[in-house]
C-alpha cells in the first residue's frame, strides 16, 4: 500500500479537526485511521484519498458512539441559534473571534458539511459520496445553516456583497 502524502494527511487532519472541534483529538483521530490505512491489504483501497478519509470519518463516529454509551448525555444544542447578515454565506467576511464562536455552535455533520463544502470546495455530490449521505440531506443541512446564521448583525459585508 503506497504511503500517504504529507498533503493528505494536512487534509485529513483539517477535516478531523471539522468534526470533532478539537485540535488534540483530530490528530488522535488522523493517527488511529492511519493505522487502520496501514493494516489495510494493499489491494482493497482503490482510492487511498477516499478511503483515508472515510476511515478519519468513521473513527470521529466510532469514538461519539462510544462516548454516548459510556458517558451521560450532553445538553442538546438545538436550542442555541446563530444569525448572520442575509448575504449570501459564501460573501462573508467573518473575524476570528465570530467564526470561532458559530463553529463551537454547530453540530459534528453541520461543520462536516460545511467543512468539505466551504473549506475543501468538494460539491454536494461529492461530498454525498464521500460520507455515503444522501444528497437531499447535505441540501437540507447547508440551507439550514444558512437560514440558522441569517440576521446576525456583527457580520462586515465584503464591499461588493449584495443585500
Amino acid at each position: 500500500m503506497p504511503a500517504l502524502d504529507d498533503d493528505l494527511l494536512n487534509q485529513a487532519y483539517r477535516y478531523a479537526t471539522a468534526l470533532c472541534g478539537e485540535r488534540d483529538l483530530a490528530m488522535d483521530l488522523v493517527h488511529a485511521s492511519y493505522v487502520k490505512y496501514l493494516e489495510r491489504p494493499a489491494s482493497t483501497a482503490r482510492d487511498p484519498q477516499r478511503y483515508f478519509l472515510r476511515a478519519v470519518r468513521n473513527t470521529f463516529l466510532d469514538r461519539k458512539r462510544h462516548e454516548a454509551r459510556w458517558q451521560y448525555e450532553e445538553e442538546e444544542q438545538a436550542d442555541r441559534v446563530v444569525g448572520l447578515d442575509t448575504c449570501a454565506l459564501e460573501a462573508l467576511v467573518v473575524n476570528q473571534d465570530l467564526l470561532a464562536r458559530l463553529w463551537a455552535q454547530l453540530n459534528a455533520a453541520e461543520r462536516e458539511v460545511l467543512y468539505l463544502w466551504a473549506v475543501e470546495e468538494y460539491t454536494v455530490d461529492e461530498i454525498a459520496q464521500l460520507t455515503e449521505t444522501p444528497r437531499g440531506t447535505l441540501l437540507s443541512r447547508l440551507h439550514r445553516l444558512k437560514k440558522r446564521v441569517a440576521g446576525r448583525t456583527d457580520v462586515a459585508r465584503p464591499a461588493g456583497a449584495l443585500q
